[in-house]
């Protein structure tokens, strides 16, 4: 048995309240939203200074010794700090406190640890990076309102309690769903009656440019699950004897495929399979679907059409690219924690990600013309723009380094096209076949999306035969990139392969590993 957790989000109204409370309602939510932003973005600057050494923290003797206990002073756990400094306990930065009600009432005590909380979160993904000088000092825009488990509670009629405000009594404000299709609507009657754990939450104003604001509660919950691991992964228990290499491969049909090698290179027989979040693509497939009906409306005389309300619709078909954007950084921040997650219980110690480094739309195109029908040509395109600007690696290489593990980017190139069994290369086979290639060399290497065959009926240009493997095909990809990670680790010297983008590149390692720049 194991635990899943999730977040559904959803558009709420405010119940037992008349029309004409809620302007007054929604400036104390404004207000109180805007202090604990400005409060966050205070606490993060001092804990960003702790983390520096330009701060030290507060010292002080453990207030309930155990028997035995030395009562030498200690400093504060960083954690204990970043929540004293939201309830104003700790003041690095002078007299003045971190969070102060000026705009809005005073919030509750599990809203401020909930964003202190938060912002510990914000530090521990981010500090590598700007050690590095790769970013700058994050700080937060608009923050919502953030409350623990014990600040929610769910009631019938899919009501949502939430603990605001401070006070008892006074500081609860209940929302209702506005619009629920059927999954989420079973979410939460199931977070009701005990089968899933309802967790934190977070109520937001979300206002686009152009069009109305919205109120959104988003909902953390826990499914306690036997047939899945973590995150929607299929894998097999940790093993203690000897650290795995791990290989890992961006697919198509799936976010990522990963496979394990021993020491000696030898593969283990169960992968870990990471979905796409189906709720994800479903947004982006709504907001989609959404830019298209904007972009055709009134497209006659779009360019006849001038004044406030032809502007007003532009900007806010521009706004829902930054939705997009948004949605799929979220996806690949969850994909990323999914995939650390399933190495860390697999035992992993060296990882192995293919390097993307050098994909162009030139190359995306090239592959995409290559695909047998218009729908798997698409789907190379969508694969490409999806992990475009590298942004899959360099979250997987900072989540690699927070967590303690080696990160080996590797080449990328025939690892797809060679059979790990016994290392033909079927380069002008399958996918990539000619127009006037044998039926045999048609369904031999990567033949389609999905399936991998080393056939021995095949011709290969050096005249060998095949060992007769057949597979998945993203499975066996991971398994050459987790061997060539091996390699790297090992310190040998990989051989150069075909040009690519007008340079000759060894298979291997491309760049150091986040670890070992730290370590500099």
């Amino acid at each position: 048995m194991a635990t899943h957790t999730q977040t559904i989000r959803f558009e709420v109204r405010f119940a037992d309240l008349r029309k004409a409370d809620l302007p007054d309602l929604y400036k104390k939510l404004w207000g109180a939203m805007s202090d604990v932003t400005v409060g966050a973005n205070r606490l993060i600057s001092a804990a960003w200074m702790v983390k520096l050494g330009a701060v030290s923290l507060p010292v002080e003797a453990p207030r309930r010794p155990k028997e035995g206990q030395a009562l030498d002073p200690k400093p504060w756990p960083l954690s204990s700090a970043l929540y004293r400094g939201m309830s104003g306990e700790w003041r690095p930065l002078g007299d003045q406190p971190m969070y102060a009600a000026k705009r809005g009432p005073e919030v509750g005590g599990g809203v401020l640890s909930a964003t202190a909380a938060r912002v510990e979160t914000r530090i521990k993904e981010d500090w590598i990076a700007v050690a590095r000088g790769e970013q700058s000092l994050p700080t937060f825009k608009h923050l919502p309102l953030l409350f623990r488990a014990q600040e929610v509670t769910l009631t019938s009629g899919n009501r949502v309690k939430l603990h605001v405000f401070a006070g008892r009594k006074g500081g609860w404000v209940t929302v209702q769903p506005r619009k629920l299709d059927k999954s989420l609507n079973a979410i939460l009657q199931k977070c009701q009656d005990g089968t899933f754990k309802a967790g934190s939450a977070g109520l937001v104003w979300d206002k686009p440019e152009g069009r109305r604001g919205r109120w959104f509660v988003s909902i953390a919950y826990t499914e306690t699950r036997a047939d899945v691991e973590v995150a929607t992964v299929l894998q097999a228990t940790a093993e203690e004897d000897a650290p795995l290499i791990a290989g890992v491969d961006i697919g198509i049909q799936h976010a990522a495929w990963i496979a394990y090698c021993s020491p000696t290179g030898e593969p283990e027989k169960k992968p870990t399979i990471i979905q796409f979040p189906n709720r994800t693509l479903r947004a982006v497939a709504q907001i989609t679907n959404e830019r298209k009906q904007r972009s055709l409306f009134n497209r006659a005389d779009i360019g006849l059409r001038e004044g406030r309300g032809r502007n007003r619709k532009l900007r806010a078909t521009a706004k829902i690219e930054d939705r997009v954007s948004r949605i799929n950084e979220t996806m690949i921040e969850q994909i990323v924690a999914a995939s650390v997650s399933a190495m860390k219980l697999r035992g992993v110690k060296v990882v192995a990600i293919e390097d993307h480094s050098d994909w162009s739309v030139d190359n995306m195109n090239q592959r995409a013309d290559r695909a047998a029908t218009r729908s798997e040509a698409a789907k190379i395109r969508t694969e490409y723009f999806r992990w475009h600007q590298g942004e899959f690696r360099a979250k997987f290489e900072h989540a690699c380094a927070r967590e303690g593990l080696l990160c080996y980017p590797v080449a990328a190139q025939w690892t797809s096209r060679t059979c790990h069994k016994c290392g033909l290369i079927w380069k002008t086979h399958g996918l990539h076949v000619k127009a006037d290639a044998l039926a045999a060399d048609r369904a031999t290497g990567r033949y389609d999306l999905r399936h991998f065959r080393c056939s021995e009926t095949a011709t290969h240009p050096d005249g060998k035969k095949g060992c007769g493997y057949e597979g998945q095909a993203d499975h066996n990809a991971a398994i050459n990139i987790a061997r060539l990670g091996l390699r790297a680790h090992n310190g040998e010297v990989e051989p150069e392969i075909a040009p690519v983008r007008g340079r000759r590149k060894k298979l291997g390692v491309v760049s150091l590993p986040a670890s070992a720049v730290l370590a500099k």
